[in-house]
């Protein structure tokens, strides 16, 4: 398995693990429903934020925009998907849980020459 691979897969467990978190703790969601939802969040927060926002504005923007997606995103599905169930709290929980986990994902990526972001 390459780099970039292995980090997709990092990137995907922190998602689920906070979709979990925010999406199954704080409301009562089936853990299936959080697992779509982590991975769409997940494919979303790479190709926007890892390959367009990251390295146009910087870690900070696209940390705080992968927050905002991932929120966004879970929100959406809950629309969509009558089995999901949504609060305020819960995607504002979310939101955070991303941002300041992407954040730090965003410097192992910059750093490290062997993961294409």
């Amino acid at each position: 398995m390459n780099k970039t691979a292995a980090a997709l897969l990092v990137k995907f467990a922190i998602t689920f693990i906070a979709a979990l978190i925010a999406l199954s703790l704080i409301i009562p969601n089936w853990w299936w429903a959080v697992l779509v939802i982590a991975i769409i969040g997940t494919a979303a927060n790479y190709f926007l934020g890892d390959l367009i926002i990251l390295p146009t504005y910087g870690n900070v923007l696209a940390s705080i925009g992968d927050g905002i997606l991932a929120a966004l995103i879970a929100w959406v599905v809950a629309l969509v998907w009558p089995v999901v169930e949504i609060t305020i709290i819960a995607a504002i929980v979310y939101a955070v849980i991303i941002a300041v986990a992407e954040y730090f994902f965003h410097m192992y990526l910059e750093s490290s020459e062997e993961v294409q972001p």
